[in-house]
């Protein structure tokens, strides 16, 4: 049995979510596959910041607008300042609206990349790059986003919370 990578996806937009799910089907399908892709996916800050007290994830894929406001809202930095300060993983923001970031969080490394939708960026490869299991985790993904990066394995399929 392959390792299990789950990602929690922060994105209101049906269409994007839907290309998530089939991008991970389309890897999960593979024989070869060294991770298996779980993907939870809730479409606002409030479920991103339940979720993320209740669960340990490997990886998040975050939109910084939310609400479908047309670029205005900014409610995903909100679910990006409370990873960074709670938990230690990678975190790719991909929006249209990157240009809502301050400059300190443009900074990009290893654990932290901002996309722009427009961009051509497969998130599967960078994923499994980034969310690697390594031996000196031994904290359950818990810290700052300084440090080394837990997976675990598991069998759950991709679930997806409704909007309240």
């Amino acid at each position: 049995m392959c390792k299990s990578l789950t990602i929690l996806v922060v994105e209101d937009d049906e269409n994007v979510t839907n290309s998530y799910q089939r991008k991970v089907q389309g890897h999960n399908f593979d024989p070869d596959k060294e991770f298996e892709f779980q993907i939870d996916i809730v479409s606002n800050k409030n479920h991103a910041l339940e979720k993320l007290s209740h669960n340990d994830y490997d990886g998040a894929i975050i939109d910084l607008d939310l609400t479908g406001n047309g670029g205005n809202d900014t409610s995903g930095i909100e679910v990006i300042k409370n990873i960074q300060e709670n938990s230690r993983f990678p975190i790719f923001i991909i929006s249209g609206t990157t240009h809502n970031l301050d400059d300190d969080r443009r900074i990009q490394n290893d654990f932290y990349k901002v996309v722009s939708r427009d961009e051509d960026f497969d998130f599967i490869p960078h994923c499994q790059n980034s969310c690697h299991p390594h031996p000196n985790n031994l904290n359950g993904g818990k810290g700052d986003n300084h440090g080394t990066i837990q997976c675990r394995t598991q069998t759950s399929n991709i679930k997806q919370t409704a909007i309240a």
